[in-house]
């Protein structure tokens, strides 16, 4: 008898409100990073068309989709068969959505089948049971081809249909902090690496204590409905660790072309090692308030949290999670002069889907035609001009400094 997918999990007591979904090959293998580092409090899962990609992962709760009509082979770089793979397996994701979850990060490669096929339909899935989805989604490189190009920002907008944020990781940005000398390996690890600080970082101002402790509330406000965001990290030490590190996450390629002065909500997230003798000094938090106050737009919602990492020694680690923009405005021109359906795939009906009140074809009647039309730079901007943030949500918080007027921090151990 076949096991569900929920009985793989040996805890279930234990289970987490937070899920972390690995999508595709590349997700997958971001997966695995993510598992072999730990990101504490978190339960993870794999998903694939492609079997034996599955089988070598070490994530143990494994979910193989599409197994009828695919058997195992995966979807051959066609978003079509990634898409039907979860609809004819969607049951297997429910499940998974079943047991406590809160929250659920999609991680997945656009470009290919898979990934870019099934991402949206999971995260569609996971929006229409109420969880706050946040999908953090790598971009390959623009040398791998504008044909590729094409698939992969067809794939995030079809994600940011249904995510309340979307994470882009661009590969070629990631492979610009990377070491010169390094090889392909250690330069796929860097982008890993890269998804993995995403996750920890929004993830573990939830599950872990710390000096400054946020709640599933806290980051609901900064990613509900909240568009495409971006992401700078940095990690340093020496006399000036505090302001150096805020400096570099601020001006880190990750970011894009977007202006973090523009962004709606901030999540900032500064580690440290509690030791005495390497824990983080008050006047070092106030340099990196201070920064960011002058960096970030007077109107953007800045929600801080402060964590504990003793892998860190005498480092302090910040990451800035900036949120509210439209895709136009954070990629560069190279991008937006690839030739993409604004609209990713269009849902069209067959002859037994019956459109809904709202003249849509629901998910699992109709059938989806990935389509790349010829559009000039000017009609894709005016026919995405609303950004998603504006949709469906108002502004709901002031701004939330260390000392602002919602809360008043304190630097003190919890009882």
């Amino acid at each position: 008898m076949e096991r569900s997918v929920i009985d793989m999990i040996t805890d279930k007591q234990h289970a987490s409100i937070i899920k972390v979904v690995g999508v595709g090959s590349f997700g997958v293998r971001a997966l695995n990073y993510m598992y072999e580092k730990g990101i504490k409090g978190v339960d993870f899962f794999v998903c694939n068309t492609d079997m034996h990609d599955l089988n070598k992962s070490k994530v143990p709760v494994k979910i193989p989709i599409g197994t009828k009509t695919l058997e195992g082979f995966g979807a051959g770089g066609d978003p079509k068969k990634g898409e039907q793979a979860v609809i004819e397996d969607h049951e297997k994701i429910d499940e998974i959505f079943e047991q406590y979850a809160k929250m659920v990060f999609i991680a997945a490669g656009m470009g290919g089948g898979t990934g870019t096929g099934a991402a949206p339909m999971i995260a569609k899935i996971a929006k229409e049971r109420g969880l706050l989805t946040i999908a953090v989604l790598s971009l390959p490189p623009i040398d791998e081809g504008e044909a590729r190009m094409e698939v992969a920002l067809n794939g995030i907008r079809e994600v940011a249909k249904y995510a309340d944020s979307v994470l882009i990781i661009n590969n070629e940005k990631v492979f610009e902090l990377a070491d010169s000398e390094d090889n392909f390996f250690e330069a796929k690890e860097s982008v890993y690496r890269v998804l993995n600080t995403a996750v920890k970082g929004i993830s573990e101002l939830i599950t872990v204590h710390g000096h400054i402790n946020l709640d599933f509330a806290d980051v609901r406000t900064v990613t509900l409905n909240s568009g495409v965001a971006v992401m700078g990290a940095a990690t340093t030490s020496g006399p000036d660790r505090a302001l150096e590190a805020i400096k570099k996450a601020l001006t880190s390629p990750l970011l894009m072309s977007s202006d973090v002065r523009k962004a709606k909500q901030i999540l900032l997230n500064i580690s440290f090692n509690p030791s005495p003798e390497h824990a983080i000094k008050l006047t070092e938090l106030d340099y990196i308030a201070n920064y960011v106050d002058s960096a970030i737009g007077e109107d953007a919602n800045i929600i801080t949290g402060v964590n504990y990492d003793e892998s860190l020694n005498d480092q302090v680690s910040v990451t800035i999670i900036a949120t509210g923009f439209e895709l136009e405005g954070v990629l560069d021109k190279r991008y937006l002069s690839v030739n993409v359906n604004p609209f990713g795939s269009v849902a069209t009906p067959t002859a037994k889907a019956d459109k809904d009140d709202t003249g849509k074809v629901p998910i699992f009647e109709g059938e989806r035609v990935w389509v790349t039309p010829s559009l000039t730079e000017a009609q894709i901007l005016e026919l995405t001009k609303e950004p998603a943030h504006k949709r469906t949500q108002s502004k709901i918080f002031s701004k939330r400094r260390f000392n602002g007027p919602v809360k008043k921090y304190e630097l003190k151990e919890k009882e």
